[in-house]
């Protein structure tokens, strides 16, 4: 988005909102990768662990609001300096996964 010029702000607000999007068919796919596969924990379908899953969505739903009061209150050149970062570092540790 930020090649279209769009605010760096705009940028993380659309992704959030496309993230549910993107991870409905993650969620289907873990349950139909794992169904019936051996030796996962209690209360799970899949690799989707229901436990987990209670903790995760609160957690997030109380979360959420402080990261994005803490975006909003940064400019964009060090949200966009700090986005750079994060995703270099994801880069370096999937890389490394390979050695």
């Amino acid at each position: 988005m930020t090649l279209y010029n769009r605010p760096m702000h705009q940028a993380v607000a659309t992704s959030a909102g496309v993230g549910v999007l993107i991870s409905l068919p993650s969620f289907v796919g873990n349950v139909i990768g794992g169904w019936g596969h051996p030796g996962l924990p209690v209360f799970s379908t899949g690799y989707v662990n229901w436990i987990a899953v209670a903790l995760i969505i609160p957690i997030t739903l109380l979360i959420a609001p402080l990261g994005a009061r803490a975006a909003h209150a940064i400019s964009d050149r060090l949200l966009t300096a700090g986005f750079g970062i994060f995703l270099l570092t994801i880069s370096a540790r999937f890389f490394y996964s390979f050695l």
